[in-house]
């Protein structure tokens, strides 16, 4: 993860503050071809190339590529990656519940991995907050976060040896011993004897 300077304080990134400057004072001052961003691109590129990186830098007394060469043995290039963009990623923590899911961006995402009541780190592209969201816990990364599937999550999960088709749960079985579709005990259907078989008076005649 890239370490961010603070904000508004210039001494802690005096480096690019000065490239700055030079850019402002020797390439916008150039007449330019401003017609799109991508001719505006293709000048800014050979400006760098070509006069920026080529020129004797009042510092350093050589040009700033001949002084990247100087350590280009100690050069260390990342191996190929798909996670490799998720360097330049924002990062934040956000509390997972107990269902699983957390809140960011005012939008609900389920963890990829089960972290119920843990924080946890999420990183993200500044400019598309919500279109790709990754999850990392203790350095490690767990996976991208989807949006809540309200449906999916509301289900509780599978019991251990419980078949995959029994959801919703089925209606207990009536009793072995009970007829089909015997009428439960009333006044009207008062219980039989088990002795006789006969019904069992509920009050004794006068």
């Amino acid at each position: 993860m890239l370490a961010h300077t603070p904000v508004r304080d210039g001494a802690a990134k005096g480096k690019i503050e000065r490239f700055f400057r030079t850019t402002r004072d020797q390439f916008l001052a150039l007449q330019l071809d401003l017609s799109s961003l991508e001719a505006l691109n293709r000048q800014f590129t050979h400006w760098v190339e070509e006069q920026y990186n080529a020129q004797i830098h009042s510092v350093l007394g050589m040009s700033p590529l001949d002084r990247f060469a100087l350590d280009r043995n100690r050069v260390r290039f990342l191996p190929p990656n798909e996670a490799n963009d998720e360097l330049f990623f924002v990062e934040e923590e956000r509390h997972v519940r107990t269902d699983n899911t957390f809140s960011f961006q005012a939008v609900r995402f389920e963890a990829p991995r089960h972290l119920p009541d843990r924080t946890v780190q999420v990183r993200f592209e500044r400019k598309a907050p919500t279109r790709r969201v990754v999850v990392y816990y203790k350095g490690e990364r767990m996976g991208e976060a989807r949006p809540l599937d309200a449906i999916a999550n509301d289900r509780p999960p599978k019991r251990p040896g419980a078949s995959a088709n029994r959801w919703p749960p089925q209606k207990p079985e009536a009793d072995s011993g009970d007829a089909a579709g015997a009428l439960p005990a009333s006044p009207k259907n008062p219980p039989h004897s088990p002795v006789s078989g006969t019904a069992t008076p509920i009050a004794e005649a006068r």
